[in-house]
């Protein structure tokens, strides 16, 4: 099994961009010059993402992989003769 994976890691959002200024605004949104745009999932007040928030995610995806491992079984599906 090959597993790629990647996470982006950011204190704010704060820069300038060829379209303009960036900054953050609230629940995932940003603004690139005069324009909005949602970014990111709605999920937080403050749109950035640090470590503990990557540690936490991991935390809870692997908690609830374990628990369906456990509980789902594979069912066969194939025909019998």
């Amino acid at each position: 099994m090959l597993i790629d994976a990647h996470a982006h890691i950011f204190p704010a959002i704060r820069g300038h961009i060829a379209a303009g200024k960036t900054r953050e605004l609230s629940y995932g949104r940003i603004a690139i010059g005069d324009e909005v745009t949602q970014a990111l999932p709605p999920l937080l007040r403050k749109t950035a993402f640090g470590p503990d928030m990557l540690l936490a995610r991991i935390l809870a995806q692997n908690a609830a992989e374990m628990y369906f491992n456990e509980v789902w079984q594979p069912v066969d599906t194939t025909e019998r003769r």
